[in-house]
């Protein structure tokens, strides 16, 4: 009786109805992965930067989901200078067929690099700093597998390594990405 009652259970475990829900669950997730191209404000100087961005976002809801982008911007004239950024942080958006609004919170670190004081052109001073990042946006789908974004994100890079305010650029960031749930991308 014993033997029978542990095979009808494990039966009854194993059946697909018994799983029903976690397959349900987890087809419902959203990947991309996606390129960029930026138009930033810099703080420090009237010139501006441009420069390329990737990123990626996974959604474990139809609105709540993670995202992790990195940044890259180049001022050349000048005053030839650099901004890196890497962030990672949470985003929540609405879909409305095509369209899908977002908000995200981020946070990171950031490099500056620039030529140094002393003269010499090879020599490049490289400042690291925490960041945090609050961007808007939407995304939208251009076919089932390709998205499209356009964004604005504020950076604030904490003060440190002799910056007593910090910086604080503007990103302005158009970019596509690839969809990896092209099955129902609307949800």
């Amino acid at each position: 009786m014993k033997r029978l009652l542990i095979a009808v259970s494990l039966l009854l475990a194993s059946s697909s109805s018994a799983w029903s829900q976690a397959t349900s669950t987890a087809s419902r997730s959203d990947f991309e992965l996606g390129g960029a191209f930026s138009f930033v404000l810099p703080d420090y100087t009237p010139q501006k930067a441009y420069g390329f961005g990737i990123y990626t976002n996974y959604f474990v809801t139809p609105n709540f989901g993670v995202e992790l982008d990195y940044h890259r911007a180049t001022i050349s004239q000048h005053s030839p200078a650099t901004e890196t950024s890497f962030e990672y942080g949470v985003a929540y958006r609405e879909v409305y067929g095509i369209y899908r609004p977002y908000v995200r919170a981020s946070f990171g670190r950031g490099s500056f690099n620039f030529p140094s004081q002393t003269g010499s052109q090879t020599s490049v001073a490289d400042l690291g700093y925490n960041l945090y990042g609050v961007a808007g946006g939407v995304d939208f789908e251009v076919t089932r597998s390709i998205n499209a974004r356009a964004e604005i994100e504020y950076q604030s890079w904490f003060a440190g390594n002799g910056l007593t305010n910090g910086l604080t650029p503007v990103f302005f960031t158009v970019g596509a990405a690839y969809h990896f749930n092209p099955r129902d991308p609307r949800y």
